[in-house]
């Protein structure tokens, strides 16, 4: 007696079942990366108010000597674009590094091979740029607002 075949698996067949069945994953990982941006904006604007608050006394002295509130806008949102581009550069590759390691990892442990992870390298320096913009305009408009009070008014608040 000879072995019955059930099926004949091809790997298109495998690879689509494999999408069908990881499509919900991939929705509450948009969900998530959603939900990260609005906390990363939420912390950027607390980061700054802080960043604001304890040189309250400093920008007050600037503006007295007659540095004007474009000028110190221009200081702060320098240094937190310098601080973004240095955590985007990690994270970008940092997570180029451990796709490359997930992807072979599980494509064994799912597909019995290892590949390749697909990147976009065009898709992703839009995207970094589009963040770097919108990084720059929140910071700008949120520090002209913060800085909109005169020397004397800035100088009151220490303490």
């Amino acid at each position: 007696k000879g072995m019955g075949v059930l099926r004949i698996f091809n790997s298109e067949e495998s690879l689509t079942s494999l999408d069908n069945h990881l499509a919900p994953t991939y929705k509450v990982i948009q969900y998530t990366g959603v939900f990260t941006l609005i906390v990363g904006v939420l912390g950027l604007l607390l980061v700054l108010n802080l960043a604001i608050q304890e040189r309250i006394g400093e920008i007050g002295i600037l503006k007295a000597i007659g540095c004007n509130s474009p000028m110190i806008v221009k200081i702060i949102r320098n240094e937190f674009l310098a601080l973004n581009l240095i955590a985007m550069i990690i994270g970008i590759a940092l997570s180029y590094f451990l796709s490359i390691q997930l992807c072979g990892v599980y494509g064994v442990g799912l597909l019995g091979i290892g590949f390749d992870p697909a990147f976009n390298w065009q898709v992703i320096a839009m995207y970094t740029f589009v963040l770097l913009l919108a990084h720059v305009t929140l910071v700008t408009i949120y520090c002209r607002y913060k800085l909109r009070k005169t020397s004397q008014e800035l100088l009151m608040n220490i303490g």
